[in-house]
């Protein structure tokens, strides 16, 4: 077996492995591995493998995660789990732009052939579901329709013992399909679905597959969200419980996605390496044996061994990116920066640290201990990046000349330059810095730790800036408060600290410190990490910490030193840089020394209407049609009927009544997100006749539709009841202000918008006022053409063409 490295081992993945233990411990695994034994010998080739790719530096694409799907007809509409293609930010209770690379099995005894992307339709987290359009890749993909696919049952005839046999791509089922059969143990309805028992195995990455019935059809989507963790039951999400949900999108238009044309380029370089002896990128170059493979997951990093020897040695390079062209006089600050985020500092020492060359490139050569285990790393750079190279001799170091001869083939690329921002501003909460004293800014996707700063000259530190979320406990703590939040914390950690030989002590601390003139009253921490054993201090943390709204932002500045003199010079320097963090649009410069900053303002550029501003609808201009785009309208002078002109053709459609309206809207509806939606402001009308059972001042219909409890009028507990908060533009659901765009709203007014994420729900971004009015229904349709309406003659309405 090969070589598996300590330092990589997390308690995440020693959960997972006793759960899959305990699984396969009680389930009844009857596996099928000849195609005639399946209703439809066939069926096995509509399920798809599901990798979902992201970047977190905005430049390479990282492989998230995996899942299943199932095609669903035969241009190539998947099915799968929410779970499955959502990469969510707790942070921001939003999500990373993801892009999805689609794999299909030909023959059942082999790994299925990546040659597919895919966009996303739609996708409801409640239900855990989603749907993808496979897209061919041009000069690789075999086929662009005519996929094999299953049919969803619309039935739920099954009974207790009947069979199932459900398949997909579990992580622990290697490479190719897993096919397993079992019964149905049982039926229940929960989370607003109907579900299966069954005693036949799947387990993660199963996900978004299909069990299918005796009929071949689709009777349940395996959905790891709800399954039972015991491993003795896994729950399918019945399909006559999603069909609805399914026809009602199936047909809409996949949405936009900013990876997938670089992630055609990928799965392209993928497949020129399967048939390549040298590994080429932009930055380096390498040659593998003979009978070795590339493994090309991810754009940043390379795996190489030889599959068929499990006691064989490896070898893995992986990229960092820096924001200048970088020495080697970084690589320690990398490792310790890397063994710090892990906890491990202390409990992994860096026992030898020395110069050498690899194919005459200058290298750092590192030997890393700790528990028992060492480790040694080789590190290059080129421009702005370290290469990072680990291996593997193999069992008795039989490929130990192999791994050396295959390092030492490694040259590099003429790679390109890179130009780093001199200041940067954040939107959500509104801060910005700026670099001097040449440090550089490098930006990361992660809202949680949107940026770093390095500086050439001191290759000990670095300045970060992180946020941290509160909840209602901490929301309106002091800064005297939420100091003795921290110091709790540091006592918490302290307390287990034995376990990897590690003590954090603040040495220095004050709630009042003045920042800059622009931004005093922030909270001031110098802090040593150090090894419990010795007392040897290993790292240093001034941290300059500032409430803005319901979020703490945490400027820190990091060393690995505890040499006086080097401190003093590196923080002087950096402190000129964080000296001039804002909570504004605009870095600090002294300029502005008088200058008021209201801590907890929401954004007001131009992008942005905070809570106490008027909607202002841009001038109407243009012909009457042009003027009424997206306003219903209403005859004055007859029996009051309704019309809708059109937002992008300016032409009228008749609305008979309120079903009619609805149905017709709807048709007429633009796909949205959440995150996008909660960008207008929520319209509610007085005038709207509906229940309001908990009396918040919201309707039942129009809280349902906002996800807050119409039989509790304070759904987040947070002591103001949701009415209150709604219309004083405060999140009813947790803390904090909402945030809305002007351009958003301008480009949306008078259109229906259909949320992608749920069950549809349907809004009317009212033309007057800019906000957006409920309808889930025919009644609440009438409600707005009644209430929101425009009255007009006949002579105007004439002036508007007909649809």
């Amino acid at each position: 077996m090969k070589k598996i490295n300590l330092f990589k081992i997390t308690l995440s993945t020693f959960v997972f492995l006793l759960v899959a233990m305990l699984g396969n411990a009680v389930q009844a695994e009857e596996y099928i591995t000849d195609p005639s034994e399946l209703p439809d010998q066939d069926a096995y080739k509509a399920i798809v493998k599901i990798k979902v790719f992201t970047s977190l530096d905005k430049e390479n694409l990282v492989w998230y995660s995996s899942g299943s799907g199932v095609i669903i007809d035969s241009s190539g509409t998947i099915l799968t789990n929410y779970h499955v293609v959502t990469f969510e930010d707790e942070f921001r209770e939003g999500e990373y732009d993801t892009t999805y690379q689609v794999c299909l099995t030909d023959q059942i005894d082999e790994a299925p052939d990546c040659a597919y992307v895919a966009k996303l339709i739609a996708k409801d987290k409640d239900q855990d579901l989603a749907l993808l359009k496979m897209e061919p890749i041009s000069g690789l993909s075999t086929k662009s329709s005519g996929f094999k696919y299953l049919q969803l049952s619309d039935t739920d005839d099954s009974d207790v013992n009947d069979e199932v046999i459900v398949m997909g791509f579990p992580s622990i089922g290697g490479e190719t399909i897993t096919i397993t059969k079992g019964i149905v143990s049982g039926k229940e309805e929960k989370y607003n679905n109907k579900w299966i028992k069954t005693d036949a195995v799947f387990s993660f990455g199963s996900s978004g597959g299909a069990a299918i019935n005796s009929d071949g059809k689709v009777m349940g989507i395996p959905s790891q969200s709800h399954s039972d963790y015991a491993g003795s039951l896994g729950y399918l999400i019945n399909s006559v419980s999603i069909k609805d949900w399914v026809d009602a999108y199936k047909s809409a238009t996949p949405q936009t996605n900013v990876y997938i044309e670089d992630l055609k380029d990928f799965t392209i370089k993928q497949h020129e390496v399967e048939d390549t002896d040298t590994f080429s990128n932009e930055y380096f170059s390498i040659t593998r044996p003979d009978d070795w493979e590339f493994t090309y997951n991810n754009e940043y990093g390379l795996y190489m061994d030889k599959p068929s020897d499990d006691e064989g040695g490896v070898i893995q390079i992986k990229m960092m990116k820096l924001p200048y062209d970088v020495s080697l006089d970084i690589v320690e600050l990398y490792v310790k920066k890397s063994l710090t985020e892990n906890m491990a500092l202390s409990a992994i020492s860096i026992i030898k640290n020395e110069d050498t060359t690899i194919n005459g490139i200058p290298a750092k050569r590192m030997v890393l201990s700790g528990s028992g285990q060492t480790d040694t790393y080789y590190y290059i750079t080129n421009k702005n990046y370290i290469l990072e190279i680990s291996y593997d001799y193999g069992v008795n170091e039989k490929d130990e000349d192999t791994v050396k001869d295959t390092i030492d083939s490694i040259t590099l690329n003429n790679a390109p330059s890179f130009q780093a921002n001199s200041s940067y501003t954040n939107s959500s909460p509104k801060f910005s810095l700026a670099a001097s004293d040449g440090w550089k800014i490098l930006e990361h996707v992660a809202k949680a730790e949107p940026i770093y700063l390095y500086n050439p000259k001191y290759s000990d530190s670095y300045i970060s800036v992180s946020i941290q979320d509160t909840d209602e406990n901490t929301r309106d703590y002091t800064n005297e408060e939420y100091l003795d939040y921290i110091k709790d914390l540091f006592n918490t950690a302290n307390s287990a600290g034995s376990s990897i030989d590690a003590k954090f002590e603040i040495s220095e601390d004050n709630a009042q410190y003045n920042l800059n003139n622009g931004l005093g009253k922030v909270i001031y921490l110098d802090s040593l990490y150090k090894k419990l054993s010795t007392d040897e201090v290993l790292a240093r943390d001034i941290d300059y910490i500032v409430k803005a709204g319901d979020k703490f932002i945490n400027v820190t500045f990091s060393i690995f030193t505890d040499d006086e003199e080097v401190f003093n010079e590196s923080f002087a320097s950096a402190e000129k840089v964080m000296k001039t963090f804002s909570l504004t649009n605009s870095p600090y410069s002294g300029d502005d020394a008088d200058d008021d900053v209201d801590e907890d303002t929401t954004d007001t550029s131009d992008d942005q209407v905070s809570s106490d501003v008027e909607y202002t609808p841009p001038p109407a201009t243009g012909t009457l049609s042009n003027r009424l785009r997206g306003r219903i309208l209403l005859q004055v002078e007859n029996h009051g009927e309704a019309w809708y002109v059109k937002p992008d053709s300016g032409r009228r459609i008749y609305m008979k009544d309120g079903d009619v309206a609805y149905d017709m809207m709807r048709n007429l509806g633009l796909g949205i997100t959440n995150a996008d939606l909660e960008k207008i402001p929520v319209g509610i009308e007085d005038r709207f006749e509906c229940a309001d059972t908990d009396g918040d001042g919201l309707c039942n219909k129009l809280e349902e539709g906002l996800g807050t409890d119409p039989n509790d009028s304070d759904s987040d507990d947070d002591g103001y009841d949701d009415g209150t908060e709604v219309k004083g533009n405060y999140n009813p659901l947790g803390s904090g202000t909402m945030q809305y765009s002007n351009t958003m709203i301008n480009n949306l007014r008078g259109k229906i918008l259909l949320q992608v994420e749920s069950r549809g729900e349907a809004w009317y971004i009212n033309p007057e006022d800019g906000k957006r009015y409920y309808m889930p229904d025919g009644p609440s349709a009438y409600q707005i053409m009644r209430y929101l309406s425009l009255g007009i003659t006949n002579s105007d309405l004439a002036q508007i063409s007909e649809e």
